[in-house]
């Protein structure tokens, strides 16, 4: 039986998160806007560019995120047991035994940078 990880994993937003989202920012935008108005251009200034800064490391994790998860189709075709198939098994199970899964989990991800950490842990906890 091959695994696959076609789906994404990550769970799917619900429409409360994205509610939540889109409120947080039109938040952001009113006190942004009125600070404006008021004449406080200091907190405008420095609100804006928290914003930005955080919209910049997000935008830098995301495409972290996609390109490694290209790598894994590339390299795995997407299934998890032909990453398992070029782990040494023996070792890692030796390793989640004596010192913990979190040693094991970071041994694997340091052989296959490409795996995420949800699909290194259940790899882990299969052996």
């Amino acid at each position: 039986m091959t695994t696959r990880t076609d789906a994404d994993p990550r769970p799917p937003r619900s429409p409360v998160d994205t509610t939540l989202r889109w409120l947080a920012l039109l938040v952001i935008a009113s006190t942004l806007v009125t600070q404006a108005i008021r004449g406080a251009w200091l907190f405008v200034i420095v609100g804006t560019a928290v914003c930005a800064i955080a919209l910049a490391m997000w935008s830098v994790g995301s495409s972290a995120d996609r390109r490694r998860e290209r790598q894994f189709e590339a390299d795995f075709g997407g299934s998890l047991d032909a990453v398992r198939a070029s782990l040494d098994q023996a070792r890692l199970r030796t390793l989640r035994d004596t010192e913990g899964e979190v040693q094991a989990v970071r041994e694997l991800r340091r052989e296959a940078p490409q795996v995420s950490l949800l699909q290194a842990v259940e790899l882990i906890r299969s052996l």
